[in-house]
């Protein structure tokens, strides 16, 4: 069964590399905001970010000072000394939340709670609070989460708190339960169906992750970020049209206006699965389409002189190979495999043998290449 990895942010519950064809890391998807409808998720003992209406706060870097009760009433609620109800301690609650003070967040939630012991806004606000802090406690978290679940919360945010909990702690039945739940009571399910896919895939039960994803896009029809998801499962299944047509889809629909763009992605993976299918020509026109999104990407250009070398366009290979290694020298590796066999079919021994030598040595001393 293929691992899940850990994504944070946007979907806070793990997610997983559906196949090793993959080439590119879709952490760079699910860390950030890929789509413009996706919401930002809570983050859960973790140094990343938390995109908050498409600002960055870095909590590792945030100065909100941990404040007595009257200090929090007077920030969040406008003065102490005065006798608020359970709402207005909720609102506030919510407030303190939303800004990233979580310790006032906790008191508020504390005071709604004394007035109502069965407030599910307040087992809410308490238990998400406690989620987001570096030093908050799992099982404090899953007391308070679970507790505003039974009393009919149907926030989603603590269906996809407890079940990243659950996952976390090797329990994917009752993650998937949790989401499961959510769906059934939550107005916005779209984050928990897609968390859900990801266990799916991660406890090797496809057909159940196909079944979210096609629920997904069949509401989201123009979805570039679960198409290319949707899209690895058909790989990974053999489903290649399948797959082909949802990476062109996403591709297609993807646009500029998001931080992070799906289409390159889409576009490495559409070529990718051409090139493994021997479709080199048509591998070799979306890999030109991928260029026009960013011509400086070695990888493209690998991948493109992989294509005219199996087409015996030996010097257009040799071209693209250039490229690749004069971008990233210190990664190109394979780069300079591929071209030694083609020097090796011009018959230029030495050259071939020199780029040997060179990917040998890379080999010996890999660098990690980053991400971003």
């Amino acid at each position: 069964m293929i691992q899940p990895q850990l994504r944070n942010l946007n979907i806070t519950l793990k997610e997983t590399k559906f196949f090793a064809l993959t080439m590119v890391s879709l952490a760079v998807l699910t860390a950030c905001q890929g789509d413009p409808t996706v919401e930002a998720g809570p983050k859960h003992k973790s140094t990343d970010k938390k995109i908050e209406k498409g600002v960055e706060n870095d909590k590792l870097f945030a100065t909100v000072p941990d404040r007595t009760l009257n200090e929090s009433i007077k920030m969040y609620m406008g003065g102490a000394n005065h006798k608020f109800d359970e709402r207005s301690y909720l609102k506030a609650a919510k407030k303190a939340y939303v800004r990233d003070d979580y310790n006032s967040a906790i008191l508020l939630a504390n005071e709604a709670l004394k007035l109502n012991p069965n407030s599910a806004e307040g087992f809410f606000y308490r238990g998400r609070a406690k989620y987001d802090t570096l030093e908050g406690n799992d099982d404090a978290v899953l007391k308070d989460l679970n507790r505003s679940i039974d009393l009919g919360i149907n926030n989603e945010d603590a269906y996809r708190a407890v079940a990243t909990i659950y996952d976390t702690r090797k329990m994917p039945q009752k993650a998937v339960a949790a989401l499961t739940k959510g769906i059934s009571v939550c107005k916005t399910t779209k984050n928990l169906y897609r968390a859900r896919a990801s266990l799916f895939v991660a406890m090797n039960q496809p057909e159940k992750a196909m079944a979210d994803y096609d629920h997904l896009i069949k509401e989201t029809p123009q979805y570039p970020r679960i198409l290319v998801h949707r899209g690895q499962l058909h790989e990974s299944l053999g489903q290649n049209e399948k797959a082909l047509k949802d990476f062109a889809d996403a591709a297609r629909f993807d646009h500029d206006k998001v931080t992070v763009r799906v289409r390159p992605i889409a576009l490495k993976l559409h070529a990718s699965l051409l090139t493994r299918l021997g479709r080199y020509k048509e591998a070799i026109k979306v890999l030109d389409e991928a260029q026009k999104e960013d011509q400086m990407d070695d990888e493209l250009h690998r991948f493109k002189g992989d294509a005219h070398a199996a087409l015996k366009e030996y010097d257009k290979a040799i071209e693209e190979y250039n490229w690749a290694i004069d971008l990233a020298p210190q990664f190109s590796r394979h780069a300079y495999e591929a071209r030694s066999k083609v020097y090796d079919k011009l018959g230029k021994k030495d050259l071939a043998e020199k780029d040997r030598q060179t990917a040998k040595s890379l080999k010996a001393a890999p660098a990690e290449k980053p991400i971003y």
